[in-house]
């Protein structure tokens, strides 16, 4: 559970663009075909401090939604102190150096992508300037708050991942607004406790049940939608047609009324003008009998 947040870990695959050099790393390894391949690296950016405020909850969330809408080869993870990692960098973050650190690596490495892209995608300077989190979801105030509360940063967690931005963080402050707002409030161990509890419960929902939970598409993801929609909606449309002209051919050949005086050449003209269809329509669904 994580009892106190204290560094950002990040996995990039193996061969990622270029990005901030961590504190310190370690190299993660399967097994393929009998030999063990290293694929992805795991990235600490270590903290100057614990996070525990609102607005340091945010601002960390803020920071890994954006790094990876910039970096979607990235993946979030929860760092482990069991693990054996190698000293990179060994420098110590705020969260202002880690943002700056990231904006500048980014800017570099993408300054394309980046002049696409609206001013609320890419990471700001000031956390003042951040309000990524998506509106709470009113709670029952019927029952056990308890069993309220738990039941309500569930639904706002898959609303974090309908956002693409099912981050611990948000989770977290959520609970801690909605508990502060309660007559009935829960221990801040207890409350930590209940959100780690939702946080995982939609973690292993997305993963086990992945088609109940859609996400948000980007315009650009909209258009690209819309457009492979568009043309399979063709493409149905396409074959119902050449389908129906194929039977109508079919009917007509049948009545032995369009063949040529050899008797076996079929007459494509005499077809064209009694289907009402052009001959190259009448010859390639011809090929095709």
């Amino acid at each position: 559970m994580q009892t106190q947040i204290k560094c950002l870990a990040i996995r990039v695959p193996i061969g990622t663009s270029k990005y901030p050099e961590p504190t310190f790393y370690r190299v993660l390894t399967k097994l393929i075909d009998g030999k063990i391949i290293p694929y992805t690296i795991e990235n600490i950016y270590w903290l100057d401090s614990n996070i525990y405020s609102e607005k340091q909850l945010i601002w960390l969330a803020d920071i890994k939604t954006k790094i990876l809408r910039l970096v979607p080869e990235a993946e979030v993870v929860e760092y482990s102190s069991e693990a054996s990692y190698k000293t990179a960098s060994g420098e110590i973050f705020t969260l202002l150096s880690l943002q700056k650190t990231w904006t500048r690596k980014i800017t570099t490495k993408k300054r394309s992508i980046l002049s696409r892209l609206k001013d609320s995608d890419t990471i700001v300077e000031e956390p003042e300037d951040i309000s990524l989190m998506p509106s709470l979801i009113p709670m029952a105030v019927i029952g056990k708050h308890e069993a309220n509360l738990y039941r309500v940063l569930c639904q706002y967690a898959t609303r974090l991942h309908y956002e693409k931005m099912f981050q611990f963080e948000y989770l977290y402050v959520a609970s801690k607004i909605y508990n502060k707002n309660s007559e009935d409030r829960l221990h801040p161990k207890k409350l930590l406790k209940l959100t780690q509890k939702a946080f995982d419960f939609i973690s292993e929902e997305i993963k086990d049940n992945p088609e109940n939970f859609k996400q948000k598409l980007t315009p650009r993801e909209l258009r690209r939608h819309r457009i492979k929609h568009g043309a399979t909606v063709l493409q149905k449309s396409n074959k119902r047609k050449r389908d129906a002209n194929t039977a109508k051919v079919q009917e007509a050949i049948a009545t032995d009324r369009y063949y040529k005086a050899d008797g076996t050449t079929l007459n494509v003209s005499a077809l064209a003008n009694s289907l009402s269809l052009s001959r190259p329509t009448i010859t390639a669904i011809l090929k095709t009998l």
